[in-house]
């Protein structure tokens, strides 16, 4: 997938293979899906789909990206704002510090960290 290609610095290759129209169904397993997209739209520079994502995502500020599935997490869908709002040329402060905020309730240092270092 195009995720996994990003994830492992082959760009040209997951431009290749990036098919961001394909739909996903609105499972517990959602959310996890459409942060992924909007990540690897990120990565790709891609921002129809970076505005796409970001519209879609908005709504769920406050959740942590696939914890509703109880198995694996992205981390705050604030943090995935933040990115896409920084590829969007919009401020993403707002966002990473929400991220801090839903990684602290959720108590996992490690995102709120990463939301954290996002901020500066």
């Amino acid at each position: 997938s195009a995720a996994v290609l990003v994830a492992d610095g082959d760009l040209d290759g997951a431009r290749r293979v990036w098919r961001p129209d394909e739909s996903h169904p609105r499972s517990y397993y959602w959310l996890i899906w459409e942060a992924m997209r909007a990540l690897t739209a990120v990565a790709l520079d891609d921002k129809e789909v970076a505005e796409r994502c970001y519209r879609d995502l908005l709504p769920w500020e406050g959740e942590m990206a696939g914890l509703h599935s109880a198995s694996v997490t992205l981390g705050p869908v604030g943090l995935v704002l933040g990115d896409l709002a920084r590829v969007l040329g919009r401020d993403p402060g707002g966002h990473y510090a929400a991220a801090a905020r839903v990684a602290e309730l959720v108590g996992s240092p490690h995102w709120a960290g990463a939301a954290r270092r996002a901020l500066r």
